[in-house]
């Protein structure tokens, strides 16, 4: 039996709506195999209950031409389904958008074994929303990502609601939702259950037409969240991190609950973020505040020689010891934190009810 692509039709579709001045692209109940998508303006994806777009594995397919150059990710791949340079898109929806991600992360730990190193997530996103606005992910079921589902990225009003996102607990640097450098963006009423984060804000890099910050203006609420790692803000900080509200969110069995987590030569200004009315049930490390870690490497022979020198680990971090030698100053790349607000946090079965590493309190004062 032969399995057709149905890339032409899918981006024709697109295509053809947006050239009319948009409208909405169904798809219907079934099983369709694609190659990468590329949505545009005033175009809605909207898929039936029961319909399953399903990404190809094959690597060609996500290196990008010089006609799709402009939605290429910042790791180098194209992103199965990419939002670039575009402004009122929406993909809604019963269905589900299934990346095939078991093949790529096979891919990964192949290498792993070759070389001893753990590497970057140099796998193709599945939804990539970059230089767009109003931009709304609602209703549909986002699984198998070869690595992050859904990553915005110099983007602003942005809302993801009311979403599924799963992954195994196998599945490497699967994180749900991404938010760099953008601004207004919600995060609302999703489940979602995985292997690593579930929400990562970052803020790679200054930008003067941003000086409150880079990333401004973030809502996160009434998720439930299970498995992963936890809410972050980090580790790139650079760029500044302002106006952060996270509110009525339930963890279940995660590593991570809370988290800020920055380091040395990415850190920058993380300030007026608020946690209110969180529920946490079995989550090992409820809070975590760290400006000062460093990377554990996957070998335990030389996480052992790091440790000689004192300190500790933590999850994939090694917190070095307080006799480490202090560096001056620097407002784009040391941590510093600041109105950080916990409201109404209730936690149950953790191994630890609050965590700030010394050298987080002594170095980057609240």
């Amino acid at each position: 039996m032969q399995i057709a692509l149905n890339t032409d039709s899918f981006q024709r579709a697109i295509d053809d709506c947006a050239a009319a001045g948009g409208g909405t692209v169904l798809v219907p109940e079934g099983n369709y195999l694609v190659n990468p998508l590329f949505l545009k303006s005033n175009v809605r994806l909207n898929l039936a209950k029961n319909a399953t777009i399903v990404a190809s594995t094959e690597e060609a397919a996500y290196r990008a031409t010089e006609q799709t150059k402009y939605a290429e990710a910042e790791n180098g791949w194209l992103p199965f389904i990419s939002v670039a340079d575009a402004k009122n898109v929406a993909i809604t929806g019963e269905g589900t958008i299934d990346g095939q991600g078991a093949v790529w992360w096979e891919r990964w730990r192949a290498n792993i074994r070759a070389t001893g190193k753990k590497g970057g997530t140099d796998r193709p996103r599945l939804i990539y929303i970059t230089r767009s606005s109003n931009v709304l992910v609602d209703g549909v079921t986002l699984t198998h990502s070869p690595s992050f589902h859904v990553v915005m990225r110099y983007a602003h009003d942005v809302n993801v609601n009311n979403t599924k996102i799963l992954s195994p607990w196998h599945a490497p640097n699967t994180d749900a939702i991404d938010p760099i450098d953008s601004q207004n963006i919600r995060i609302t009423n999703n489940f979602i259950d995985g292997n690593d984060d579930y929400i990562a804000i970052k803020a790679e890099k200054p930008d003067e037409r941003f000086p409150e910050g880079v990333v401004d203006n973030i809502y996160i609420a009434n998720n439930v969240l299970r498995q992963e790692r936890g809410i972050y803000i980090g580790s790139e900080t650079s760029g500044g991190v302002n106006n952060v509200l996270v509110e009525n969110n339930q963890f279940e069995g995660s590593m991570y609950g809370i988290r800020i987590k920055t380091l040395r030569g990415k850190g920058g200004e993380v300030k007026n973020i608020t946690y209110r009315n969180t529920k946490m049930i079995d989550v090992n490390i409820p809070l975590v505040f760290a400006g000062y870690y460093k990377a554990a490497p996957i070998v335990q022979a030389e996480v052992d020689k790091l440790l000689s020198e004192g300190g500790f680990t933590m999850g994939e971090q090694i917190y070095p010891p307080d006799t480490d030698a202090k560096q001056p100053f620097d407002k784009y790349k040391t941590p510093h934190f600041s109105n950080v607000t916990i409201e109404n946090l209730e936690s149950t079965g953790s191994c630890v009810h609050h965590w700030c590493t010394r050298s987080t309190l002594e170095r980057f004062p609240f």
